[in-house]
């Protein structure tokens, strides 16, 4: 189900989210970028991320769930090879997406963008652009995962390369 601009997006109980409402070739290519990052041999994978990009908008709606994961994924996978401009672009536009269609209470969307794009910011050395983005993440998991969870106790300690 498509949302207008603005509106939240519903799930329906017959709509696969997250991972599983990708086509099975391109749920095995965001499981192969991941892999590729942990085990530090990123850069063969390039085109094929472009490709994910390029395919998944064949079929994914602007505001699904998936689309965000599809996103945040291909942008670690950008900054993991060093390409941090386009590792900005797509996590940026996934927030605005999360920002504008995920925002019911319990939908961890916006803190799993807001974290990823806080710890971009850090990288880049803009402290003051990610603070309120970890504020953000760990007021949201604090709300759905409760105060004691491993990540929200990771969040507490906020960007960890501010400086002093």
């Amino acid at each position: 189900m498509r949302a207008k601009p603005g509106e939240v997006a519903e799930l329906r109980a017959d709509e696969p989210i997250g991972l599983d409402a990708l086509r099975p070739e391109h749920r095995e290519l965001v499981e192969r970028l991941g892999k590729a990052l942990k085990d530090g041999e990123p850069e063969p994978l390039r085109e094929e991320a472009g490709r994910l990009y390029t395919e998944t908008r064949e079929y994914l709606a602007e505001e699904s769930f998936a689309n965000v994961l599809v996103l945040c994924s291909i942008g670690k996978f950008w900054i993991g090879i060093g390409e941090v401009r386009e590792a900005t672009k797509l996590l940026e536009h996934a927030m605005e997406i999360a920002r504008a269609h995920h925002s019911a209470p319990g939908d961890p969307t916006q803190g799993m963008v807001a974290q990823h794009l806080a710890g971009l910011y850090t990288e880049q050395g803009r402290f003051e652009d990610a603070r309120p983005l970890f504020e953000k993440a760990l007021e949201l998991s604090q709300s759905t995962e409760g105060k004691s969870s491993p990540s929200t106790l990771a969040l507490q300690n906020g960007p960890g390369d501010q400086p002093p």
